[in-house]
């Protein structure tokens, strides 16, 4: 069901219960200019649109996982650090360190 459907069938409804008739040139008119105040209303009221407040919510989800894979990278950096200064090994050596915190290094 499109926007302008939906508005034309709450006219329609509205107009069948309090008794009355349109034709269906008027109905659509009345959708249309519903449809549009519709659209206009979070700018009227002040608040964001439901479009607009989801794409602010995903966009604060997007910047929190950037921020939380930074932080991951940033304490991997330092924990491969720590094993090379802890096993006296060169700090220009790979050395990964897997999920169960074994570590490996590379010749």
């Amino acid at each position: 069901m499109s926007n302008l459907e939906y508005w034309s069938e709450c006219i329609s409804n509205s107009a069948e219960s309090c008794g009355l008739s349109m034709t269906a040139e008027q109905l659509d008119a009345l959708a249309g200019d519903v449809a549009s105040s519709h659209d206009m209303y979070s700018e009227y009221s002040g608040s964001p649109g439901w479009g607009d407040r989801l794409a602010d919510i995903e966009a604060g989800y997007k910047r929190r996982i950037k921020e939380l894979e930074a932080e991951i990278d940033r304490e991997r950096r330092s924990g491969q650090k720590a094993v090379k200064r802890i096993l006296g090994i060169r700090q220009d050596a790979r050395v990964s360190i897997d999920q169960y915190g074994f570590v490996e290094v590379a010749p």
